[in-house]
């Protein structure tokens, strides 16, 4: 469990740190602040991606307003709040579909409220249904 979850973390460091695809000199040192100012909200992702997890709750725990966290959350991660939260919790089910539970199970436990919504986001990410990529793994 030790090793899974340090895998995991990894997982969120690497999304967080390698996200962007626009990056200049210039805006690394606002990125990296962005990033800073965020890491409550990361740490909230990390501990919480199975509960849902509310644009106004990741705001409200980094102590800034919604539209701002809005705008230094894609400047961080390139992508939207709701956007990472799926990856993220695309990423996490990706590693369990390694283990014989269920695919029900699995996507009951990343978070996702539907197998049509996990379907949809993992095909998104993998471009393969989750069964599909257990069948490869």
């Amino acid at each position: 469990m030790f090793i899974r979850a340090r895998i995991y973390e990894l997982i969120g460091i690497t999304a967080r740190n390698y996200g962007s695809r626009k990056r200049s000199s210039g805006n690394t040192y606002r990125m990296e602040k962005a990033r800073e100012m965020l890491q409550k909200t990361f740490r909230l992702i990390d501990d919480n991606y199975q509960w849902e997890i509310t644009l106004h709750q990741a705001a409200r725990t980094s102590n800034i307003s919604v539209s701002h966290f809005c705008r230094l959350f894609k400047k961080a991660t390139g992508m939207t709040f709701k956007e990472y939260l799926t990856f993220y919790r695309v990423n996490r089910a990706e590693e369990l579909l390694a283990t014989p539970r269920s695919i029900t199970e699995i996507a009951n436990d990343c978070g996702f409220e539907s197998m049509s919504s996990f379907i949809r986001a993992f095909k998104h990410y993998r471009n393969a249904t989750p069964s599909l990529y257990r069948s490869k793994v």
